[in-house]
């Protein structure tokens, strides 16, 4: 009779085991940045440097609050802070992102002379944009797999 008991209490502990990790599972999904919103980020981020290779500051300053709109709206829609989201790859999107921004805007204004200002804006824009919906992409298999392993960090 004990062993049954026993026998109960650790399919009982079992349940409530994969009941949490269900949940975690569920929590990491849910922490998961969109394809959408990743597409919308790249987006804005592509048209921020093809307006700096065209030099139209207004329209960069555009871009800079849409970018940030859409971000806030991301994180009220998610309930998900930036203390949550992983670290590493957003001090790699900072350091990398930020001095590609940069040489993407030169690469650009070098390409003017070549193939025209609004050519050479829309081609350093799309390159930064697919890095940016790169990123994205690889910040949402991370929530995944974080999420299907269980783990904290």
């Amino acid at each position: 009779m004990s062993n049954d008991n026993n026998q109960t209490s650790a399919d009982q502990a079992q349940q409530t085991l994969n009941s949490i990790q269900g949940m975690k599972e569920a929590a990491h999904r849910r922490a998961a940045p969109p394809h959408l919103f990743g597409a919308a980020i790249a987006a804005l981020a592509g048209s921020l440097v093809t307006f700096a290779v065209t030099d139209n500051r207004e329209l960069q300053i555009l871009s800079i609050v849409m970018i940030t709109l859409v971000i806030v709206s991301q994180v009220s829609k998610t309930k998900v802070n930036a203390a949550q989201s992983p670290t590493r790859l957003f001090i790699f999107g900072l350091v990398a992102l930020l001095p590609l921004y940069f040489i993407m805007v030169v690469l650009g204004q070098s390409l003017v002379q070549s193939i025209g200002k609004l050519g050479a804006g829309l081609t350093a824009g799309a390159i930064f944009a697919s890095l940016v919906f790169a990123l994205n992409y690889l910040e949402n298999k991370w929530y995944i797999n974080k999420g299907k392993k269980g783990g904290n960090s």
